[in-house]
C-alpha cells in the first residue's frame, strides 16, 4: 500500500473512494482520510487551506508535510506553470531552503542528491537527525553534577545540620544530606529523549525505526523534558558540550519550539508547513548576507519609516524585506516575491500581459520604500524565483526623475545566483 503522496502548492485534495495520486496538482482521499483532513483544517491556520467545493480543498502557498492517518503528503514548491515538474529537483530545492533557513546543516553532495530522490522529505530530515545524534553520542552521553538533597541512613556529602536538629527522635537514625551527583538528567539529554519519544510515535521506514529503537535504548536512563522552553534556555554551549551543538536546531524543529506552521492535534504524524513567501524571503537573505563585508551590511525587516503621518502620529509603517547599508546609510532595498513571472510577457493560458505578470501593487510598494528609505534615489530590487520563463533580469524600470530604478531579477534556486549590483 502506497502511503506517500505529493502535491505542488495550490494543489487540491478531492473526496473520493480511495487514496490516489491523480496528478502533481491533485490527489483523491477516501472518506476516512478526508475526515481527518477536515479535522486538520479546523485545527490549523485558516490561511493554509481553502474549500473550493464541499468535496475539494486547495492547499495555498505553503510547502512541507501533511500527515493524515497512516499516509503523508509532501507539498512541494510550484516552480512552473506546467504539469511537467521534476519532483526530485523540487524536493531537493525544498530541503535546501528549509535546511538553510532553520540551520539544519544538510550538506549537499552527489550522494545526498541521489538519497533525496526516492525519499519523502520527512524521512530525509529525521534520518539526518538520528545519524547525527548517533555520531554525537559515540563520544559518550554527557553527564553533569547536580546538587541533590536526600534523607538517608548514611552520610554522604554535606550534613544539613539545621534540618538535622529538627528531626524527630524516631527518625534520628537517618540524616539530612546534600551532595553532588553525576547524572544523565540534564536539559540537553531530556530534550533529546523527548524528541526521540515524539518520533517514535510516528510512522517511518524500517531503517529509521531501527535507528530510533537503538537510540531510545541508549537514552533509557534519561527522563523526558517536562518544559521544552526552559530546557532549551538551559542548553549549554560550553566547551565540553560543543559536540552537542549541531543537534539543537533539529530538536527545536522536531519539538515545534522553532517550528513553522505546525498543525495542532494528533494526526499520527509530523505535520509542518512553511509559508512560501516567508521561506523564500528568509532563504534569499541567508544566501546574500555573506556576500557583503564592511562597510556594507544587510538587514532584514527593517522599520522606522511610515508612509504618512496624521496628527503627529506615523501611520502605515513600511518594512522592506531586506536593506543594504553602507556604514549607517541605507543604499538599497530588496524585496522578494514568490511568484512566477514571464519575461516574454506571454502568460501560459494565452493571454498577453504587458507587465510580465508583476503586480502593480508590488511596484507601488517598492516605490514607497525608495522614497522613504532612499530619498527617491538609488537602486531597488524585486527578486522572483528563476524559471524557464524568467532566467534573466528585466530592463530596469525608471521610477522618478531623480533616477531611482527598480530592477526585476531572478533568483536561481539551484545555484543560489542572483544579480544584485549596487553603487554607493
Amino acid at each position: 500500500m502506497n502511503n506517500s503522496f505529493y502535491l505542488t502548492e495550490f494543489g487540491s485534495f478531492f473526496k473520493s473512494d480511495s487514496n490516489n495520486q491523480t496528478s502533481v496538482s491533485s490527489i483523491t482521499l477516501d472518506t476516512k482520510t478526508w475526515n481527518t483532513l477536515e479535522q486538520l483544517i479546523l485545527d490549523s491556520d485558516q490561511k493554509i487551506f481553502s474549500y473550493v467545493t464541499p468535496k475539494q480543498v486547495k492547499i495555498n502557498s505553503y510547502l512541507g508535510v501533511i500527515a493524515l492517518n497512516d499516509i503523508h503528503i509532501e507539498i512541494l514548491p510550484k516552480t512552473s506553470k506546467f504539469e511537467d515538474i521534476d519532483l526530485n529537483i523540487n524536493r531537493f530545492r525544498m530541503l535546501k531552503m528549509i535546511s538553510r533557513v532553520h540551520d539544519l546543516n544538510f550538506h549537499q553532495s552527489t550522494e545526498a542528491s541521489l538519497e533525496v530522490a526516492n525519499k519523502p522529505l520527512i524521512e530525509i530530515l529525521v534520518e539526518k537527525y538520528l545519524l547525527l545524534l548517533l555520531r554525537t553520542i559515540k563520544r559518550g552521553i554527557s553527564r553533569e553534577y547536580v546538587n541533590t538533597y536526600s534523607f538517608e541512613k548514611y552520610i554522604k556529602g554535606k550534613l544539613l545540620l539545621s534540618k538535622q536538629l529538627r528531626t524527630p527522635k524516631s527518625q534520628m537514625d537517618r540524616s539530612h544530606i546534600e551532595f553532588d551527583e553525576l547524572t544523565f538528567d540534564r536539559a540537553e539529554n531530556r530534550l533529546i529523549k523527548s524528541s526521540l519519544e515524539f518520533l517514535n510515535k510516528r510512522h517511518f521506514s524500517s531503517k529509521v525505526r531501527k535507528l530510533l529503537r537503538e537510540l531510545m535504548h541508549m537514552f533509557d536512563e534519561v527522563p523526558s523534558s517536562t518544559n521544552f522552553i526552559d530546557d532549551i534556555k538551559n542548553w549549554k554551549s560550553t566547551r565540553d558540550m560543543m559536540h552537542y551543538q549541531s543537534l539543537l536546531p533539529f530538536i527545536k524543529f522536531i519539538l515545534r519550539n522553532n517550528s513553522p506552521k505546525t498543525i495542532k492535534g494528533n494526526h499520527n504524524g509530523i505535520s509542518f508547513l512553511f509559508q512560501m513567501e516567508e521561506l523564500f524571503e528568509k532563504y534569499v537573505f541567508e544566501v546574500l548576507k555573506g556576500l557583503y563585508k564592511k562597510p556594507y551590511r544587510m538587514s532584514k525587516q527593517i522599520g522606522g519609516k511610515s508612509l504618512a503621518t496624521q496628527d503627529g502620529r506615523n501611520i502605515f509603517s513600511l518594512r522592506p524585506d531586506i536593506a543594504i547599508f553602507k556604514d549607517s546609510k541605507c543604499i538599497s532595498i530588496l524585496d522578494t516575491k514568490w511568484k512566477l513571472i514571464d519575461q516574454s510577457n506571454q502568460i501560459t493560458d494565452g493571454y498577453f500581459n504587458n507587465n510580465f505578470g508583476i503586480k502593480q501593487t508590488d511596484v507601488y510598494q517598492l516605490f514607497a520604500y525608495g522614497e522613504k528609505y532612499l530619498n527617491g534615489r538609488g537602486e531597488l530590487f524585486l527578486i522572483y524565483p528563476a524559471t524557464s520563463n524568467f532566467d534573466r533580469p528585466l530592463e530596469p524600470m525608471l521610477l522618478n526623475d531623480k533616477g531611482m530604478k527598480l530592477n526585476i531579477v531572478p533568483f536561481d534556486l539551484d545555484n543560489d545566483n542572483v544579480e544584485i549590483n549596487i553603487n554607493g
